[in-house]
């Protein structure tokens, strides 16, 4: 079977952080870049590990007593202005960083090996997979077992969402009638896909001036999930249209979505069987095609070929959509053990990761590349 195509510009693009900027590609004036890569290096060795979902997330592995303390000159003078000066500098900074001392980062390391070119580290299972496109990974961490549909019941953050469905959707309602809230574009297959988002959150981070007072339960929720390098917010997606197939290049996130407010299909959900689906929005991962209800949640994997559509000629598609680190401490108690078997990032994976974020944000705009959150579109 051939592999599976798709639509360039998918969500997040080929971007880090869902910025459409570079993720693995240099960023511009690297001169400038290995200039500033002194103060890049010591930068934050001492920055805490981040809280997990609830409270039942593992405590932060213990720092060591100290760090090697990394050469500084000998760094900037081993550094390649023709390569990507981030990547280069990420090894030594994880490896210094006093917080990451005791942890094993290799599949991290390898992550960073696999953005600067190296496609070897890529599992048999991905090359062989029809749905999964290799050629579009433009991030990934070996040995995630991976699977287009995962059960919604095994993650934390989902019976909370369920239980305050109502509530949420009220919120939703709420920063409508606000009008301070603005839906905008988050990548470029939006301008033509009916498809706009009203952010919360970026990258883990709050959006400045966003009127949180109104959605408090929302917002106190999504506090505590580990939101991936993109967005967590309410996607609308208009009338008879929909996002093209296509892959999203980064195997450590999944996407979550829940139903919050969906056209109605004229047979209803008690009968009807294929003919009353025909009218209600779907989404299709690796081939398999579900539909959203309201107040029930949907995890996948967005490194597999995925579409969506919306054919009511009326109704909006509205669905809370959250990309989340695909960690071990996201799932219930009793399904941790599966998902650390399965490849899922430890507590130190995913706090080296998120400072890896962090860091390549702060990298790209000081060469002048903007949040594409910061923007109104």
């Amino acid at each position: 079977m051939a592999k599976k195509g798709r639509s360039k510009g998918g969500r997040g693009g080929k971007g880090f952080g869902g910025g459409g900027k570079g993720f693995g590609k240099s960023a511009p004036g690297q001169g400038t870049a290995v200039a500033k890569a002194r103060g890049a290096v010591t930068a934050d060795r001492a920055a805490p590990a981040p809280v997990g979902v609830g409270a039942s997330a593992a405590p932060p592995a213990p720092a060591a007593a100290s760090a090697p303390k990394p050469d500084v000159g000998a760094i900037i003078d081993s550094l390649d202005e023709e390569a990507d000066v981030f990547w280069q500098l990420i090894p030594h900074i994880l490896t210094t960083d006093a917080a990451l001392a005791n942890a094993d980062l290799s599949r991290v390391l390898a992550m960073v090996e696999f953005v600067r070119g190296r496609r070897s580290l890529l599992d048999a299972d991905v090359v062989s997979d029809a749905w999964r496109p290799e050629d579009e990974l433009h991030a990934y961490m070996p040995g995630i077992a991976a699977s287009p549909w995962h059960d919604p019941s095994t993650f934390e953050v989902t019976a909370e969402l369920e239980a305050n469905y109502e509530t949420i959707r009220r919120e939703f309602e709420a920063l409508l009638a606000d009008g301070s809230a603005h839906f905008q574009t988050v990548t470029e297959m939006n301008y033509e896909s009916g498809w706009k988002t009203l952010v919360l959150r970026y990258n883990s981070q709050t959006m400045a001036g966003f009127p949180y007072h109104l959605c408090p339960v929302t917002h106190s929720i999504l506090q505590r999930v580990p939101v991936a390098g993109r967005i967590a917010g309410f996607n609308r997606q208009l009338p008879t249209s929909g996002i093209p197939a296509h892959t999203d290049g980064n195997n450590m996130w999944l996407t979550l979505q829940m139903g919050i407010a969906l056209p109605q299909s004229g047979g209803g959900e008690g009968g009807g069987g294929a003919a009353a689906d025909e009218g209600r929005p779907w989404i299709s991962v690796g081939g398999e095609r579900r539909h959203w209800e309201e107040g029930k949640c949907l995890v996948y994997d967005t490194t597999y070929v995925h579409e969506t559509f919306n054919p009511s000629r009326e109704g909006e598609r509205v669905v809370l959509h959250v990309d989340f680190w695909n960690a071990v401490h996201t799932r219930v108690p009793p399904a941790r053990p599966a998902a650390e078997a399965a490849g899922a990032l430890s507590e130190a994976e995913l706090s080296a990761m998120r400072k890896v974020y962090e860091l390549r944000e702060r990298f790209l705009e000081a060469e002048g590349v903007s949040r594409v959150a910061e923007k109104r579109l």
